[in-house]
Parts: C-alpha cells; structure tokens; sequence
C-alpha cells in the first residue's frame, strides 16, 4: 500500500513544472531504484565504526536489501 500524501503545491504550478520537465513526477525512492538496478556492487556508503580504524562500505544492493528488511519489520502486521 503507497503512502498518501496531500500536495500542497497548487494545480497551476505543478503544471507548470511537469511541462518544463522540472517535475518528472518521480520519488527519490525511484531514481536509487535505477542506482541499485544499474550498479548493485557500487559503494553507496562508506564510513568507520568506533572500534576499528577500516572503512565499513555498503554497496547499494546490500543497502537496499537492509532497506528492504527495515521496512517489513517496521509494516503492520
């Protein structure tokens, strides 16, 4: 089930947007869908933990994938 979300941008601008190709009527969760689709292996996140002085790099398949098992925990049941 997709979230809803009320648009408080009124009709005429949201026209205005989407004809000048400034709205493609994309979430940002569809532009890392293509990232993840296109290049899964590709580092996404890089970062140190406190114990240790080496990098900790998430590719963004293994993001989405933590993503992906945030989500079904959190989803009522």
């Amino acid at each position: 089930m997709a979230a809803k979300y009320d648009i408080q941008i009124p009709a005429a601008h949201m026209t205005m947007f989407m004809e000048s190709g400034l709205w493609p009527n994309r979430l940002i969760t569809d532009y890392f869908d293509d990232v993840v689709t296109a290049t899964p292996a590709r580092a996404a996140v890089v970062g140190y933990t406190g114990q240790t002085d080496e990098p900790v790099r998430l590719s963004y398949g293994e993001l989405h994938r933590r993503a992906v098992g945030v989500t079904a925990a959190l989803a009522p049941k």
